[in-house]
């Protein structure tokens, strides 16, 4: 202010010089001029002050040297402060200047100018503007304001009309640089700025551009995020769980990804697994946090877990099973599909691939709850050769996977009509390597008892039972099929793991020759080829086993069916047991053996094929049934003579004997004695022809 004021001095001096040479004008006069200027100034002084008050109480917390930014540079250049206080400075500086005089001079407030624009200026200087704020990422991340940015660009998006396509500018902008552009967080900006405008609904033809645009733009930056990215990128997952809605298009892409059609499997076999599992965890995420999609997205998942591709089925399977089925609000949705299409097998009828694409998700369901496993025996019973050999192939899996479980006893307790065989592959797989629970056998016992008098049921668990128990059910197992009897054999003999046998080699042949095919309704042939899978297996039924047997059954009575059978048999195995065959019959003799017709058939054919050692035997037959034998069996007569003619023989025989061979003469006897004999011995030959015409075919079979 010091400097300000030297100039009004200087002035006054000077004033003060010229006005003393004018006449008329004193000191006093000089004095009032100098005291009316100094008034004058201090006037000015308090209004300048006043209108600098009123100024800041206008702007409130706003700068005096601020100034409204839609003022043009020009106009700013004219109304600036310094400009202003600069004009001040030069009407003041003609006049005294007060000490208190202010530093700092602020305008009274103007309205910027407004200027009028076409529209399409209005258009064309917003699209410059969207396309600057696009393009100047560089300066704005320097800055640090992306975030306004991304804001800017997403709202000026929308007001722009649609024919300039602001879209397309963005959708460019994104996926140049989909990570170093913040593409997550531009896009998702953008797609909630136009979902506000859908919502909004302030006319139909808005919305429903909206709605197009949202969509379009949406499903242009998902599929590219598929096809640039790999599979184990969580672009694309983020981006469908944190969109405002999934549109039908984005959803169909989700489908695509969890069940690719024929055209990918051919083109893009090799990435299955990985898009596939993409896809899996992305819908197993929505599910868990977007309940409004979560019908959609199970709908995604089960078509999966019956795609046609087993890699695409099975991992499907395991989300749904392992991940999805446990939670109460899609549970029982998940089982009515799954027992909707296992009812749909029976379309199916000679493809067995197709059976178990449709069978595969009720089996895993079945591993988490057991009680499902009865819903198979059922469509079992009714299924085509197709469907029950898929459903042979799953049950081992499943039944080791479930155990012996209280649901599972309670299945095999009470199994549906006709599921006899799909029971049986049950109980084998449950005691495969394992012994069977307590619980679970005493529920086959039960079952065999009351409801399913059916053998196959106990085989699984044949070395487990006691030996009575075995015993009494032998003619049922006698009367399986060849195959079955010889694994039954097995089982019997070798019995459980670590354990001795419940029945020797011994007793099982025994058991055998204890059928009686008439009263046990047995076929007489399932019983000789019982007998034949034992003399097959050399290393178990061995000589002494058999010798052993052979001793038993000579003491039964009655004698047993087909023990002149065994006895040929063993001769034909075992060459060495001769002499001890010998000694077979020569007891049986002794047990008159001609009594029982059908075993004295078997007796002379034994004979035969052990002759000459048989000779000593027959030479100890009565001497009507010596006659008898010669009669059915002529090729014994002549070896027999030539044997009997020895004079150590001879010596030792009786007449009677000596007669029957024609090596004596019969002396004269009483017609009316020898008749009774005659008769006897015509009688027996006769039923002993019915009985060798009767068993002649079983006589052929056994000859081996």
């Amino acid at each position: 202010m010091e400097t300000d004021c030297l100039p009004i001095s200087s002035d006054l001096h000077e004033v003060e010089n010229s006005e003393s040479e004018i006449p008329g004008l004193d000191s006093s006069a000089q004095n009032n001029t100098v005291s009316e200027d100094m008034g004058a100034s201090s006037l000015v002084s308090n209004d300048i002050e006043a209108a600098t008050q009123e100024q800041a109480a206008s702007s409130g917390a706003t700068s005096m040297l601020d100034l409204h930014p839609s003022v043009s540079t020009e106009k700013s250049e004219e109304l600036s402060p310094k400009a202003a206080i600069n004009d001040s400075n030069s009407v003041i500086s003609s006049m005294p200047v007060p000490a208190s005089f202010p530093s700092k001079l602020v305008l009274p407030k103007m309205a910027a100018p407004v200027v009028d624009l076409a529209d399409d200026e209005k258009d064309q200087l917003q699209t410059l503007a969207f396309t600057r704020i696009i393009e100047a990422y560089k300066l704005i991340d320097l800055s640090g304001s992306s975030q306004v940015r991304l804001s800017l660009l997403a709202c000026l998006g929308v007001e722009l009309p649609s024919e300039f396509e602001p879209w397309k500018l963005l959708e460019k902008h994104i996926l140049a640089d989909y990570v170093n552009l913040e593409g997550h967080e531009l896009t998702l900006r953008v797609l909630y700025r136009l979902f506000r405008e859908i919502e909004e609904e302030r006319d139909f033809f808005s919305s429903t551009t909206a709605a197009s645009v949202y969509e379009i733009f949406f499903q242009t930056v998902a599929e590219t995020l598929r096809d640039s990215f790999p599979p184990s990128d969580k672009s694309l997952s983020r981006l469908l769980l944190e969109a405002p809605s999934l549109p039908q298009s984005v959803l169909n892409l989700l489908e695509s990804l969890c069940c690719p059609g024929n055209s990918e499997i051919a083109d893009k076999e090799l990435q299955h697994g990985d898009r596939v599992t993409q896809g899996l965890s992305t819908v197993w995420n929505l599910i868990m946090s977007r309940p409004p999609l979560r019908e959609s997205c199970l709908k995604i998942a089960l078509q999966s877990a019956v795609h046609p591709l087993e890699e695409v089925r099975m991992k499907a399977i395991r989300l749904v099973a392992n991940r999805l089925y446990p939670l109460p609000s899609v549970s029982q949705q998940i089982e009515d599909f799954a027992k909707e299409t296992m009812l749909s097998v029976e379309g199916a009828e000679d493809d067995v691939l197709e059976a178990q694409r449709r069978m595969s998700l009720l089996f895993a369901l079945c591993t988490k709850k057991h009680s499902l496993f009865r819903q198979i025996f059922y469509v079992y019973k009714n299924a085509s050769e197709a469907v029950t050999q898929a459903v042979h192939k799953h049950i081992p899996i499943l039944v080791r996977t479930m155990g012996s479980s209280s649901e599972l006893l309670g299945i095999i307790s009470d199994p549906p009509e006709g599921s006899e065989k799909l029971l049986t592959q049950v109980l084998q797989t449950l005691t495969e390597g394992a012994a069977p629970s307590p619980e679970l056998l005493l529920t086959i016992q039960r079952l065999y008892n009351s409801k399913l008098k059916d053998v196959d049921i106990l085989i699984p668990v044949l070395p487990y039972l006691q030996s009575d128990q075995i015993l009494s059910t032998f003619p049922q197992l006698v009367n399986l099929n060849i195959d079955k009897f010889q694994t039954v054999l097995l089982r019997i003999i070798q019995g459980p793991p670590n354990s001795s046998p419940l029945l020797s080699p011994s007793e099982v042949l025994i058991a055998i020759h204890g059928i009686d095919p008439e009263k046990d309704g047995i076929p007489l042939k399932k019983v000789t080829d019982a007998c034949n899978a034992c003399f097959e297996q050399r290393q178990i039924f061995t000589q002494p086993v058999i010798a052993k047997v052979l001793n038993q059954l000579v003491e039964q009575i009655p004698l047993p069916l087909l023990f002149m059978r065994t006895v040929i048999q063993a001769i034909g195995a075992f060459p060495a047991l001769v002499e001890f065959i010998m000694e077979i019959l020569s007891r049986l003799v002794n047990k008159q053996i001609w009594k029982y017709p059908k075993l004295w058939v078997g007796f002379l054919k034994c004979a035969l094929l052990t002759k000459p050692q048989s000779f000593s035997v027959l030479l100890q037959l009565p001497p009507p049934q010596l006659e008898n034998a010669l009669n059915r069996t002529a090729a014994l007569r002549a070896p027999l003579v030539a044997h009997a003619s020895q004079p150590n023989i001879k010596s030792t025989l009786p007449r009677s004997i000596l007669v029957v061979l024609g090596i004596a003469s019969d002396p004269p006897q009483n017609s009316t004695q020898s008749q009774p004999t005659q008769d006897q011995t015509t009688e027996t030959s006769n039923s002993e022809k019915d009985v060798q015409m009767e068993e002649k075919p079983n006589e052929s079979s056994s000859a081996s």
